[in-house]
């Protein structure tokens, strides 16, 4: 029983130009001694913010050299408890690698990681023209296949819909869909945990996932959830795969509603709380080490009916009445 809650954090660097990978935190597997490592991000429902730092102390200076020159330029992140679920919590491009000496005992390598959407497509720029009326769904398709991008996203209900203005735009991929998607009403997220380089809806007419929060799945660190004018927040343990754009479903009534702020209080929290418990993820920040106390998920979340009274300005919610 013990052994299931032994934590997994395990890198592995993969190498397209060598077609091989490397993998840091598996030693355990083999009954060896694993090197520290330390995890920091955040993933966000943009296509163009979500950021990752790993650290790994002491790795050697012939490991280094063998990232670099060998091009490791694609990550994944696993975590999760032995004998329960493992998952990847992040996958990803390197952006840079950097070698930083401490005392003299040891170092620390750090490797600076985006989402693939940045790392992979987000260099190049493209010169695109839409016009007002096509279908939303196909205008997506195009922009992403302009790109190179073959496994992403698109919700089929946006064949029901259309360009509500024409989009002339010379931007790199994150910054056409950011705008496309602020000027048309939609979301999307880059993260590739799910096996979608790119992933983009609506929440006001679909959710992406639906995930139930129960005492067999999750776990809360921290206390009990609070709710404020910005949204709900949560504290977990890393048992499940979560992703912003996620809904998740809990129940109410463990939400705490206080507050100490006479500007929150005057706000009426209530009108933020979901009479269904269903709250939609924006952001995630995610702590993990395989030595120190850190190892935990910190949600952000809003109503699911906030998103779709929004919806409302941009038609999506009339239209699926």
């Amino acid at each position: 029983m013990l052994n299931a809650w032994m934590r997994i954090l395990s890198i592995k660097l993969i190498s397209k130009k060598f077609k091989t990978s490397l993998t840091f935190g598996d030693n355990w597997k083999k009954g060896g001694i694993d090197l520290n490592i330390y995890v920091n991000g955040t993933k966000y429902l943009s296509p163009m913010k979500d950021e990752c730092v790993v650290t790994i102390t002491n790795l050697t200076y012939k490991e280094l050299i063998t990232l670099i020159n060998g091009e490791f330029y694609e990550i994944e992140i696993y975590t999760g408890y032995r004998n329960a679920n493992e998952f990847i919590i992040f996958k990803g491009g390197v952006l840079y690698i950097s070698n930083e000496l401490g005392d003299r005992k040891s170092n620390d390598v750090k490797i600076l990681c985006s989402n693939l959407l940045v790392a992979k497509y987000g260099q190049s720029k493209m010169n695109i023209s839409l016009n007002s009326g096509i279908n939303m769904y196909g205008a997506l398709k195009f922009i992403t296949q302009r790109a190179g991008i073959k496994n992403g996203y698109i919700d089929e209900k946006f064949k029901r819909f259309t360009l509500k203005e024409s989009e002339a735009q010379t931007q790199n991929i994150t910054s056409w869909l950011d705008t496309l998607g602020r000027t048309q009403g939609f979301v999307m997220n880059g993260d590739s945990s799910l096996g979608s380089d790119v992933s983009i809806w609506s929440p006001y007419i679909s959710n992406r996932r639906v995930i139930k929060l129960r005492d067999d799945n999750i776990i809360l660190t921290g206390g009990y959830p609070t709710l404020s004018s910005e949204g709900l927040n949560l504290a977990v343990m890393p048992t499940i795969n979560l992703c912003p754009g996620d809904t998740i479903i809990l129940d109410n009534s463990i939400i705490d509603i206080g507050t100490d702020s006479r500007d929150e209080a005057m706000k009426n929290l209530g009108q933020f709380l979901d009479r269904d418990g269903k709250y939609v993820i924006t952001e995630i920040e995610f702590e993990l080490s395989n030595r120190d106390a850190d190892f935990s998920y910190k949600i952000k979340a809003r109503a699911k009916s906030l998103w779709n009274r929004i919806g409302g300005l941009y038609g999506w919610y009339s239209s699926t009445k």
